[in-house]
């Protein structure tokens, strides 16, 4: 706008450091007297020419604009309205500042935070409430830019009138590797500490936690830490987090910790939320053990693999018939192994149905029905044991 350094630095050193400030700041309200602005800078900023006075006066014109509007929209807004959105240039202007602050971090490409993820942690900041944002919505700038496809609808506003709106559709982050979901995390962190919910150094040692988690070595007969098991451990921990910070996410005391850094360092070991981040038990509690060492390859060090399950024989119901094998030759008995006792008799009938082997044995059989088999000769199949079959012995 064309104010000079030296009349901003004198707003900021009588704490005029929003628009909120100077709307209310001097005894002046757009398109009224002036005459209280004038009083106003004649005694904090003494000096200034008439060129001056008009842009502050414009400054604190749009001030006052932005305030009455932002009060509005917040006693005129419906659960049917859209996401409260953070102003372009302010944007911008908290960019730069978390640039200056997180040196070391190339804030692009990758950790380019879409603006549509900024305006959902904005809408927390402006509710003073936590919510949870699902892993898929933690976009990058490049893609809501390919994505941006507007989507028009109609919709009643407070007053009954009919409203035309558009939006654009949802973009959608891909997190189905580890390092692509390490880098949509990152961008989650980076979104909480551009709006002041949380700093962005405390929002990252919760995610390191479950990412540290999946990289140990578990013991033998456990599986490692899935992708899956840390997606079910970070929507439990931000459930803990809104519980913990249901009084509101702003700080009570200028200079003080945010709540949410707070409650992250407080339950970031709740046995709730640890418990989601325990290694499962592998398919078999005999996986293969190769020490621990480095290299996953033929014959190297690694993690325990599970081993392949080992389908076992159906085992055949005794009370059902069993079906005459094909192919059995000479010498051969059909149905399967006999006793020593009975060795050269078939365990099944003509109709193939399975004989009780006790039932012909000198200990006999009492179960009457018998799950066994059938309570015949397995000589002659009469109606007797073959110890009383006259034409075996």
């Amino acid at each position: 706008m064309g104010i000079e350094d030296g009349q901003v630095a004198a707003l900021q050193a009588i704490n005029i450091t929003t628009l909120g400030k100077l709307a209310f700041a001097a005894d002046y309200q757009p398109g009224g007297p002036d005459n209280g602005l004038r009083n106003f800078l004649n005694d904090k900023m003494p000096g200034y020419s008439d060129g001056d006075f008009s842009l502050i006066k414009r400054l604190c014109f749009e001030a006052f604009t932005f305030v009455t509007a932002d009060l509005r929209s917040r006693l005129e807004a419906g659960p049917s309205d859209t996401v409260r959105k953070l102003a372009g240039a302010e944007r911008e202007t908290r960019k730069e500042g978390q640039r200056a602050r997180l040196k070391g971090l190339v804030l692009a490409a990758e950790l380019d935070i879409a603006h549509e993820l900024v305006d959902l942690c904005y809408e927390m900041s402006e509710s003073n409430t936590l919510s949870y944002i699902a892993w898929e919505r933690l976009t990058k700038r490049d893609n809501e830019v390919a994505g941006a496809k507007k989507e028009t609808s109609f919709r009643l506003d407070s007053t009954g009138s009919l409203k035309c709106s558009s939006a654009s559709a949802e973009s959608r982050a891909d997190v189905s590797t580890d390092r692509r979901a390490r880098l949509a995390l990152q961008r989650r962190s980076l979104a909480f500490d551009l709006v002041g919910l949380g700093t962005y150094s405390t929002l990252e040692l919760w995610n390191d936690r479950m990412f540290r988690a999946m990289d140990q070595d578990p013991v033998p007969g456990y599986a490692t830490v899935t992708l899956e098991q840390a997606r079910r451990a970070d929507v439990k921990f931000w459930q803990v987090l809104a519980r913990e910070t249901v009084r509101g996410l702003k700080c009570e005391v200028v200079g003080g910790e945010l709540p949410l850094d707070k409650a992250i360092r407080d339950f970031m070991s709740d046995p709730e939320v640890v418990f989601m981040l325990l290694p499962l038990a592998a398919a078999r509690a005999s996986a293969p053990w190769n020490g621990g060492g480095g290299g996953g390859g033929k014959g190297g060090g690694g993690r325990p693999q599970p081993a392949t399950p080992v389908k076992r024989a159906a085992v055949p119901d005794l009370a059902t018939p069993v079906k005459k094998q094909k192919g059995a030759g000479k010498g051969k008995v059909k149905g399967g192994l006999v006793p020593a006792a009975l060795k050269g008799c078939s365990p099944v009938d003509k109709d193939g149905n399975r004989i009780c082997f006790g039932y012909n044995l000198p200990a006999g059989c009492s179960s009457n029905p018998c799950a066994k088999g059938l309570h015949k000769c397995i000589h002659c199949g009469g109606g007797h044991g073959a110890q009383q079959c006259q034409t075996w012995q």
